[in-house]
């Protein structure tokens, strides 16, 4: 029993001062509200419609993918395809149950507002072909951490 009281006091007194006060968890502060997304989704549809592109339809599964990243993206303060444990969009989006025939992402940090996030969007080659892309359905995300910076996600699909 000594030893495990020895074993706990040592690991309070030296965890402290080896670098594990480095990590940073923020917190998500707030999300997308229901005009966000559709604001997203118009000007989506905005952009493909120059095409004639047909619009895309919002999907839940792919909403609920999308705002996962994004809160993980936030809380972890990190912009990356790469997310929680690891995890790619592909995986994301299938641990939601959504059955694609394919999928995009498109991620962004510490846009202001709706249209500059697009106007950065579409002036990216791979995310411009996501949003004209060949997808039917979308879902998208939001989240800001506590220092204010957003975070975004769109996740596309294809039934």
């Amino acid at each position: 029993m000594k030893k495990w009281i020895l074993i706990i006091l040592m690991l309070a007194f030296f965890l402290p001062i080896t670098g594990c006060q480095n990590i940073k968890i923020h917190s998500v502060t707030s999300r997308a509200t229901g005009k966000d997304r559709s604001m997203l989704l118009t000007a989506h549809n905005e952009e493909r419609k120059k095409l004639g592109l047909q619009p895309l339809k919002i999907n839940n599964k792919l909403q609920m993918s999308a705002q996962k990243h994004a809160d993980w993206m936030a809380k972890s303060g990190k912009l990356s395809h790469t997310g929680d444990g690891k995890s790619d969009p592909g995986s994301r989006i299938d641990h939601e149950g959504y059955n694609s025939s394919g999928w995009g992402e498109n991620i962004a940090m510490g846009y202001t507002e709706i249209s500059k996030v697009m106007a950065g969007w579409m002036h990216s080659s791979g995310h411009r072909d996501n949003i004209l892309g060949d997808y039917t359905e979308v879902g998208f995300g939001v989240a800001y951490n506590e220092d204010g910076t957003s975070y975004w996600t769109v996740n596309f699909g294809k039934p």
